[in-house]
């Protein structure tokens, strides 16, 4: 029974192989071509970023970016809300780039930074607290520079354990194969 299941498989895949490639290939451009809309990216941004692997990585390096981004324009003596504008314009992932304008509105009204970002409710906790201790020490570059270091090595061990996790998950997936081969 495997045997002709298998062969079954491959006929079917080899007659109908042009047919999946090209629902393939036009998945991939529809997909593409709804992304250019604002409030399709939106909800597909959102999505990712609900993801628990992805999600958590995505945040990581677009909140690592702009703690980077507003500690350089911060540094070289840039007014804040300026920054907080130039800074927001270099997250790609639109609901935290919406928090990070939201946040800058907030800064506008005479809030602090920290308060502004905590309400946000959308960046890693190691940001906040980095922004308040330097807002209140008078150091706030070196604060969101240190935070984008803390961002940046989060997601470099979030990607060292994701592809921790897929290797084994690979073989697994090959040695099954080849059992159904053998058998």
């Amino acid at each position: 029974w495997l045997t002709q299941a298998l062969i079954a498989a491959s006929a079917f895949f080899r007659a109908t192989g042009w047919l999946w490639l090209a629902v393939l290939s036009a998945a991939t451009v529809a997909f593409a071509l709804a992304l250019r809309r604002p409030a399709v990216r939106a909800r597909w941004h959102a999505v990712v970023l609900r993801l628990p692997v992805a999600g958590r990585l995505a945040r990581s390096l677009d909140t690592a970016r702009f703690a980077s981004t507003l500690a350089i324009l911060v540094g070289s003596g840039a007014p804040l809300l300026r920054s907080l504008d130039a800074a927001a314009d270099v997250v790609r992932m639109l609901p935290l780039r919406v928090a990070a304008n939201a946040a800058a509105a907030l800064v506008r009204e005479g809030v602090s930074l920290a308060r502004a970002l905590r309400e946000q409710r959308v960046f890693p906790p190691v940001l906040v607290p980095l922004v308040a201790s330097g807002e209140q020490g008078g150091r706030l570059a070196p604060m969101l520079e240190r935070a984008a270091e803390e961002l940046e090595r989060d997601a470099e061990r979030r990607l060292a354990w994701l592809a921790a996790l897929l290797q084994p998950a690979l073989i697994v997936l090959m040695g099954a194969i080849v059992l159904v081969l053998v058998l």
